[in-house]
């Protein structure tokens, strides 16, 4: 004799629901003891569209009301899921069901859960998901949330990097210095409540005329959204990493820079022959974060275009984007900071970055003899002294 019984509850940040049944065979005997065997089946109902980072907890719970067999899944075995509901399904049904050990009527008291990551911050317009102390992913509802998996794996790969995790911990809220930046609670009901920097997805539009702006990677500040998910240009305002999501395997996407990007990285950019990792370019962003938190780009934006230092023979050339993308990419006065993308690359084992045309930095003539400190890093202040900026460090 077979039974069933069978819950199924929505996902409150998601268009889909999860199912999850267990059957219970009597005629089969329990391996703890004389009671039947249940078998637990999940799969996902009313598939819709959009890909999750929703954590699945389920739970038999016995005739009295205690727990006698409880997990929390994910689609991959690891702490979250980014699986598209379509794939989430077709998972579930390829795993076995898993057998558990229930007494007379335990089945009929099966209790399901799911619920979003307790990182995220669930508001009228979508989310905040914190992927790192002081780090989050602003994320509008209806934009694909396999974006904070992405992300994730971003940091991740930073972490790994000695240099990266330094530079991801100055963004902590409990160790960033004072000048640190915040967003006003009242400006967005406490959902930035200790972010020092948030990334959210480039986003492309349309324009007058049927033109069309295309997405592009870069850090502005940012001051929080409203109700209605429009932004807030008032009170604190923090760095935000405006970053592409990678295409399907074998596309591509033209960016407003003028560069492509694929599946694995950033293609055809006329810095690199080969294929850039997206974790250097999300690295390159947070290291112009950390230079406007801890107040130096905001310096140099107060001061007038310098006409002495590095720059003072290019013309009509903004010096001054020049000078932060030396403290950003670790080029000419740049080579030998702490927090940038060229000790980044030194300590992963990948080539150095040997120029930034677009800033008319075409080259570094002492880059490739130049070896890399480890302790005594370049001060930002003479980087900036070099380009004709006064600091007041």
């Amino acid at each position: 004799m077979s039974e069933s019984v069978t819950a199924i509850q929505d996902c409150p940040l998601h268009s889909w629901s999860l199912q999850a049944q267990v059957q219970i065979d009597s005629s089969q005997q329990g391996t703890k003891g004389s009671w039947p065997t249940g078998k637990i089946k999940i799969s996902i109902a009313d598939q819709r569209d959009g890909r999750g980072t929703t954590r699945f907890a389920y739970a038999i719970l016995g005739a009295s009301g205690e727990s006698v067999f409880e997990q929390l899944l994910t689609g991959n075995g690891t702490k979250s899921c980014f699986l598209s509901a379509e794939s989430m399904d077709s998972l579930w049904k390829s795993r076995a069901p898993q057998e558990v050990s229930l007494k007379e009527g335990d089945h009929k008291r099966l209790s399901l859960a799911i619920a979003p990551s307790p990182d995220a911050r669930v508001t009228k317009w979508g989310a905040v998901h914190l992927v790192a102390p002081g780090i989050a992913v602003d994320l509008l509802n209806g934009q694909d949330a396999g974006f904070v998996g992405f992300v994730k794996d971003l940091i991740s790969a930073i972490k790994r990097v000695p240099v990266g995790n330094d530079l991801l911990g100055e963004f902590d809220p409990a160790k960033a210095p004072s000048v640190f930046r915040r967003i006003a609670e009242a400006n967005s009901g406490g959902a930035y409540k200790d972010v020092t920097v948030t990334i959210q997805q480039a986003l492309g539009m349309n324009l007058p005329g049927g033109k069309v702006k295309l997405p592009t990677i870069e850090t502005k500040n940012f001051g929080g959204r409203k109700d209605d998910g429009g932004k807030v240009f008032t009170g604190g305002q923090i760095p935000c990493v405006s970053l592409v999501p990678p295409p399907p395997q074998g596309q591509t996407l033209q960016l407003g820079s003028g560069i492509e990007i694929g599946h694995d990285g950033v293609l055809r950019h006329p810095d690199f022959v080969q294929t850039e990792a997206f974790d250097i370019v999300l690295f390159h962003e947070l290291c112009h974060a950390w230079y406007e938190q801890a107040g130096i780009s905001p310096q140099m934006s107060a001061q007038a275009q310098p006409n002495k230092g590095l720059w003072q023979d290019v013309g009509s050339h903004d010096a001054q984007n020049t000078t932060e993308e030396q403290l950003v990419s670790g080029l000419l006065a740049g080579k030998g900071l702490k927090y940038c993308e060229n000790h980044y690359r030194q300590q992963a084992g990948r080539a150095l970055r040997p120029s930034y045309v677009s800033v008319s930095i075409k080259s570094d003539p002492g880059l490739a003899g130049y070896t890399w400190p480890t302790s005594g890093f370049t001060d930002p202040a003479s980087v900036l002294k070099a380009n004709g900026f006064s600091f007041k460090g």
